[in-house]
């Protein structure tokens, strides 16, 4: 079939006068065409479905041919075809068909019959006109290709975890004319579809293959294989896939000790209700070594139900181990919970104790012992070589601090870092000028150890004795000062062994290093001289010293030995004095670590790890006086560093905490920590980090030390995201178009002031709130938002239950419907690198349907009155959303049966869903007492402050009263119908747009029982049978008389209706005897009209006679 396709083009004249001469513009001619050549199918090439799209700009139009007897099996989206366009439809002379050419709106179309055999063929075609040659295009809607052929077709396929492994295979019934014609998706939800790129149409085998794209998701796949005879094999495939979750998402061992087990657990949940979950193998990807899985599967875990999974690390090297719980599931390896763990080994360090020579009578002199745990893991002593101290005459005594045997208290755990702390006392049991010293080893789990007590004393002839206890303290410098520290006192004993009186004069301190000690009180001695008896009480004093090494300035990690005499003269002839040996160590922590820099990456590539050195050395390199070099000289216990920006990219691996501290001693390897870098946003990173020290005495520098990590990441991209809303007609509702980057600056976009595409005017885009400026600042890691106001002025989206809008009521309303919804896009450009990127917007009109209703339940009498009331009826929707509280409400009626009242305080708002509403004006009335139909238009609104919108409940929402009209005398029921027609209306003009809110409305009735006169007598009985007689006279001007027949004693009932069909009285309502009778009808008080009667008698029905009044 040709087509000419014709589109018209404007034609400007000539343009002289002008530079240039003649410039003619547009075609010479008065209109331009373009010929097409359509393929238009024969019969037995059509089809019963096709889809197709109108393009935007163009004048489209679809045509469609059919048999004339199936115009409303055949449906044009989605409606009948017949009732939606069948006014177009014309017949094509001669042939059982007829054809529809109509212009279709822009966006996508679709034909289908009710039944597969009901076929017909459909071409669409549009044409541009503009200032050029016009165009114009045209193509058939959709065509039967199929070859036929007495084929068949059978698919097998092999389904492996989801997988699917399949072949399509002819089956030749007659002859070889069977093929396949293409392999399909009908659906596919994470599924991919492979067709065997060697395969071509008319081959008679085909393969493919279904895979699944994420074996942790559910997939589903409808897949056809077609022949070309157009038969065809349908299969659906789904996927289910095992889910599982765990807990928790980490498990962090912290630092143990080599070759100690530790154990934690995590929780394995099926989330799948109905269905088992089979659970193969749990392991982790690479430190087997280190972690032990247990059970390590071979389990099945039933719907709902979680098991405990036992995680066992064991470690014998110090470095971080990090690795990742595997969960392998029958088709999918599940990578869960995170897991690590860092060694070190158990340190201990037994402290020794001298007494230097003690007098040989002392019957015991005590001093403290220490076990250190140098290690951050848990050191377990279990005892100590009690028979060294037994052999030994019991020299020296082990005792706990309160009293008990040393013995008693092992085993014992000290935590990382700990210590505890005992008494060792020490007597030469008369013993004098001999030597005692025995090394105590204890037991423990540490392999690096001082694990040996070395306790040495010596017995002398002297009486006299003076005991002190070495100081091993912290140089007194700002930590000691903001502790309120500002020396160390210690009390020393002086005694009198001997069995002589001897006296003791004030004591002095002398030596090089005497300025470091003072003498702070006299303690238990009193004053000076004092004479000690030599037994019982008056056998020992004490004084106070105390030591005070002030921080030296321009020192490194300090450490100082000091040693003074403290002596004390005395009156006896053997020892003119007595003195001891005042020892003392004051040290202090230092530490330092060191700046790290990452260097350049390109965005994406892996995640790296480097180390920075902690050490136990001054910060500013300078030299201590015991060694004479940087190095730290007591130990440095580091309990945490910090990154000062908590959005840092960097991650701190292995960072000491206060639970799990850092003790770097002097002389030690340093200590690395592992920073992890992931170079996933672009941009330059710097992250200053401080190294904190324990609060307090031990171990703390007197500084905390900041360094800087950084790292530069090349690259970098945006992201925006587009929106989409449904809104309600004539209304606005705001868009939100999101903008993400992966720089770590914060970025500017610039964004257009205005939506492109050919809805761009339902869409205004609106500046920044902050700056008034079309650009958002999008700070790392935020989100930045745009807002675009959207303003439907069309209907796009039907709810459930919704009726067609192509009324007059819906047009008055400015309810116009389209098919598809509204889109456009939205530039964005970074500011910087210029790169411009859409954003989709899109929307959707919506409208409101609802239902507004007069009852016919009203009945009333002439001369008497009725209040009606105006209901509403969530059908299909309700109304309670809108908030309505203005309305217009026209309700129509018959003047000459019944009439409102229409006064302001007529209006019946009490007891209604308005009580409180103003009725805004006077009811205006409409139409002359002569019409057929009168109506009366009412205005109401909530005009208080607070107010109480419409809802769909069961009260009224305001009533009418109507009076009704006619005499009483008369006899007779008939009813008159009550119309309603409801719209929204601004009446305060507020502003407020509610025209999308559309009362469906349904009319009632007033029922009135009025004496309608039926005067009967019966007139013949002979020969009678069932008949009925035309009325006389016809017309009826006051009475008239209708004559009919009863063949058989029966019921019998003579109605009148009007011309509605509607009954108006039943003017015989009994059983009568057989015979002829005539029926007086008085029609005074009935309107003037044509009104129908009908006899109704046993079983006989007469067919309706005509009854005319006039008046």
């Amino acid at each position: 079939a040709t087509q000419y396709g014709k589109s018209y083009a404007k034609v400007l004249p000539p343009a002289f006068g002008k530079d240039g001469g003649d410039n003619t513009q547009g075609h010479p001619t008065v209109e331009a065409g373009m010929p097409m050549m359509e393929y238009v199918p024969s019969v037995d090439r059509w089809t019963n479905y096709g889809v197709f799209s109108a393009p935007e700009g163009m004048d489209n139009f679809m045509n469609i041919v059919y048999k004339t007897d199936e115009i409303n099996k055949i449906k044009f989206d989605g409606k009948n075809l017949g009732s939606s366009v069948g006014g177009a439809s014309f017949k094509i002379q001669g042939t059982p068909y007829s054809a529809i050419r109509v212009s279709v709106s822009v966006g996508d179309h679709y034909l289908e019959s009710n039944e597969p055999n009901v076929r017909w063929m459909a071409w669409t075609y549009g044409s541009l006109d503009g200032m050029q040659m016009g165009r114009a295009y045209g193509t058939p809607i959709s065509v039967d290709v199929s070859i036929p052929c007495d084929d068949s077709l059978y698919v097998k396929d092999t389904p492996i975890c989801g997988d699917i492994d399949a072949e399509g295979q002819i089956i030749q019934l007659g002859g070889k004319c069977g093929s396949i014609f293409a392999v399909y998706p009908e659906e596919l939800s994470n599924y991919r579809l492979e067709v065997d790129p060697d395969f071509v149409g008319g081959d008679t085998i085909v393969k493919f293959k279904l895979i699944v794209e994420d074996k942790t998701k559910d997939a589903m796949a409808v897949v056809r294989v077609v022949t070309r005879s157009g038969k065809f094999v349908e299969k659906t495939y789904q996927y289910t896939a095992d889910k599982i979750s765990w807990t928790p998402a980490k498990i962090d061992f912290g630092t143990i000790a080599f070759n100690t087990p530790e154990t934690k657990t995590m929780t394995i949940t099926n989330l799948s209700k109905d269905r088992p979950v089979n659970v193969k193998k749990i392991f982790v990807r690479s430190a087997a070594q280190v972690f032990k899985i247990a059970p390590p599967g071979g389990f099945v875990l039933g719907p709902s139900q979680s098991r405990d999974i036992s995680i066992t690390a064991t470690i014998q090297t110090a470095p971080l181990v990090l690795d990742t719980v595997l969960v392998e599931l029958d088709c999918y390896t599940q990578k869960t919970t995170e897991v690590r763990v860092r060694g070190e080994q158990p340190q201990i360090f037994v402290g020794d104790a001298n007494w230097g020579q003690v007098p040989a009578s002392s019957p015991g002199i005590r001093r403290k012992v220490e076990i250190i745990n140098g290690s951050r893991v848990e050191l377990i002593v279990t005892g100590f070589q009690e028979s060294l101290l037994d052999g030994t005459g019991k020299f020296f005594e082990p005792t706990t601090l309160d009293g008990k045997p040393l013995a008693s208290a092992f085993p014992m755990t000290i935590p990382g870092n700990g210590k505890y702390e005992f008494f060792v006392s020490y007597s030469p049991k008369g013993e004098a000028n001999v030597p005692h010293t025995v090394s105590v080893p204890f037991y423990s789990n540490a392999t690096e150890v001082d694990s040996l007590a070395v306790l040495t004393g010596s017995g002398v002839t002297f009486n006299l004795a003076v005991v002190t206890e070495p100081w091993n303290e912290r140089v007194i410098d700002n930590i000691q000062r903001g502790l309120s520290i500002n020396e160390y006192r210690k009390t020393v004993t002086f005694s009198n062994f001997g069995d002589q009186p001897i006296s003791f004069n004030a004591p002095v301190i002398r030596g090089t290093d005497a300025a470091a000690f003072r003498i702070v009180d006299n303690g238990t001695a009193g004053s000076f001289p004092i004479q000690l008896v030599g037994k019982g009480d008056g056998q020992s004093r004490t004084i106070t010293v105390a030591f005070v090494p002030n921080e030296l300035p321009g020192r490194g990690a300090e450490r100082n030995n000091y040693k003074a005499e403290l002596v004390f003269p005395t009156n006896s002839s053997e020892q003119k004095e007595v003195s001891a040996e005042l020892v003392a160590t004051a040290w202090q922590p230092h530490v330092k670590g060191a700046d790290l820099d990452f260097g350049q990456f390109n965005r994406g590539e892996a995640a790296i790890v480097k180390n920075i050195q902690i050490a136990n050395i001054s910060k500013d390199d300078e030299s201590n006086p015991t060694t004479g070099n940087t190095s730290g000289t007591s130990n440095v216990i580091v309990t945490g560093i910090r990154l000062l920006d908590p959005n840092s990219p960097f991650e701190l691996l292995n960072a000491p905490t206060p639970q799990s501290p850092w003790m770097i001693k002097p002389g030690e390897v340093p200590t690395d920590l592992q920073v992890r870098f992931d170079p996933k946003l672009s941009g330059t990173y710097s992250t200053p980090f401080v190294i904190e020290t324990n609060v307090g005495t031990n171990g703390q520098a007197p500084y905390q030390p900041q360094y800087t990590i950084k790292a530069q990441v090349q690259g970098g991209d945006f992201y925006p995201t587009g929106g989409s809303v449904n809104q309600y007609v004539h209304k606005d509702a705001i868009i939100n178009v999101t903008v993400k980057h992966d720089e770590n600056v914060t970025r500017r976009f610039q964004f257009a002031d205005m939506v492109e595409g050919a809805d761009a005017a339902r869409f205004t885009v609106l500046p920044n709130k902050a700056t008034g400026a079309y650009y958002i600042d999008v700070a790392p890691g935020e989100t930045g938002v745009i807002e675009v106001r959207f303003s439907p002025d069309r209907v796009t989206l039907m709810a459930n239950g919704q009726r067609d809008i192509a009324t007059p009521k819906a047009a008055a309303q400015s309810l116009i419907s389209r098919n598809d919804e509204f889109k456009g896009t939205l530039k964005i450009t970074d500011e910087l690198t210029k790169i411009e990127k859409e954003a989709p917007v899109s929307g959707n009109g919506l409208y409101l349907e609802t239902t507004n209703m007069i009852g016919e339940g009203y009945q009333a009498a002439p001369g008497g009155s009725v209040d009606v009331a105006v209901e509403l009826k969530a059908d299909p929707e309700s109304l309670d959303k809108a908030d309505l509280t203005e309305l217009r409400v026209r309700l129509s009626y018959d003047p000459r049966i019944v009439k409102p009242r229409s006064g302001k305080a007529d209006i019946i708002l009490a007891g209604t869903q308005m009580e409180g509403w103003t009725v805004v004006n006077d009811p205006v009335p409409f139409g002359k007492p002569s019409d057929d139909f009168n109506s009366i238009e009412i205005d109401l609104a909530d005009q208080r402050a607070t107010k109480s919108p419409l809802r769909n409940i069961d009260v009224p929402a305001f009533k009418v009263k109507f009076d009704v009209f006619l005499n009483q005398s008369k006899q007779g029921t008939f009813s008159t119908p009550i119309s309603v027609y409801t719209y929204w209306n601004d009446h305060d003009r507020s502003g407020n747009d509610e025209r999308y809110v559309l009362f469906r409305d349904i009319p009632g009735k007033i029922t009135l029982t009025l004496p309608c006169a039926n005067v009967k007598r019966l007139v013949g009985v002979s020969g009678t049978r069932f008949s009925v007689a035309p009325v006389r006279p016809n017309p009826v001007v006051s009475t008239g008389v209708i004559t009919y027949g009863v063949g058989i004693a029966a019921p019998t009932r003579v109605d009148l209706f009007n011309a509605m069909g509607e009954k108006v009285a039943t003017l015989v309502d009994q059983k009568l005897e057989v015979g002829t009778y005539d029926l007086t009808v008085d029609a005074n008080m009935l309107p003037a009209g044509t009104y129908y009667f009908q006899v109704l008698s046993g079983p006989f029905t007469s067919e309706p006679q005509t009854l005319t009044i006039v008046k």
